[in-house]
């Protein structure tokens, strides 16, 4: 549970329950990143999806052993993809993906791309928007098989912030387009959260005040 906000009162015993610690208490207990572990700088928070919408798509279904449309919160392989898809096209056709979603915390998310191109390489386009706004572009290459991963990173500030994946990708036999969308990784759910930044480092030291608790948090 939070700490109350900038302009409310906390107490010593609040932070206590809040952070742990065996009375009596002493503010001097509660330097962040300390040997105690009382207080976090960086928590690890899961993530989850939601409010997926398909805008556009062209591809041929393969079957459910080598296709998977657009899901949201889907795990394989013992990984969870916050975002996932494998799309194809043939003969030629170039295939294509508009697909939008939000994310539940704020924090920097990782997507990976990646294609295939049967008979003849060839390179597949990603774009991430923010609220319709492009925040990213890259490619990936492939040939017979799917080539490595290509990354890039993006930062919701605000849960409200809608998030679009579009990918292109060229056929000549089978040509094939797999997008991962995950936390610190294309392939977790989490996102590393700063927390308690008021409060002093440990291995700093220094002045410590009630104050430096309000809106801090253990978990």
């Amino acid at each position: 549970m939070t700490l109350p906000q900038t302009g409310n009162a906390i107490s010593l015993q609040a932070i206590a329950t809040e952070y742990g610690g065996d009375a009596p208490h002493a503010l001097s207990e509660y330097y962040k990143s300390a040997d105690n572990n009382y207080v976090p700088a960086i928590l690890n928070e899961t993530v989850t999806a939601s409010n997926l919408t398909g805008n556009s798509i062209n591809h041929i279904n393969r079957g459910s052993t080598y296709t998977r449309t657009p899901v949201v919160n889907y795990t394989t392989g013992g990984k969870t993809y916050l975002y996932y898809h494998t799309l194809w096209h043939d003969d030629g056709y170039t295939g294509s993906s508009n697909y939008s979603f939000t994310v539940s915390h704020t924090g920097t998310y990782t997507c990976g791309g990646s294609n295939m191109r049967q008979g003849a390489s060839g390179s597949a386009t990603y774009k991430i928007f923010l609220d319709n706004t492009l925040e990213e572009q890259w490619t990936s290459s492939g040939g017979n098989s799917f080539g490595s991963i290509q990354t890039r990173t993006f930062t919701i500030t605000d849960t409200s912030q809608v998030i679009k994946i579009t990918s292109s990708w060229p056929s000549y036999g089978w040509g094939g387009c797999t997008v991962r969308i995950g936390g610190s990784n294309y392939d977790v759910n989490t996102v590393a959260t700063t927390v308690n930044a008021n409060v002093p480092l440990a291995s700093v030291g220094g002045a410590i005040s009630i104050k430096n608790f309000h809106s801090g948090r253990k978990t």
